[in-house]
């Protein structure tokens, strides 16, 4: 994951994300391991 340039990719493969889900997954990468309800 690329912050500064809003960029993913796994394997070497680039995915395109929303900037909804990017970040989402920014937010879950920043807390690993912590468990999210639906209201947080």
């Amino acid at each position: 994951m690329r912050l500064d340039t809003h960029r993913v990719s796994r394997n070497g493969q680039e995915i395109h994300l929303g900037s909804i889900e990017f970040n989402l997954l920014r937010h879950l990468l920043q807390h690993p391991g912590k468990v999210f309800s639906r209201d947080e």
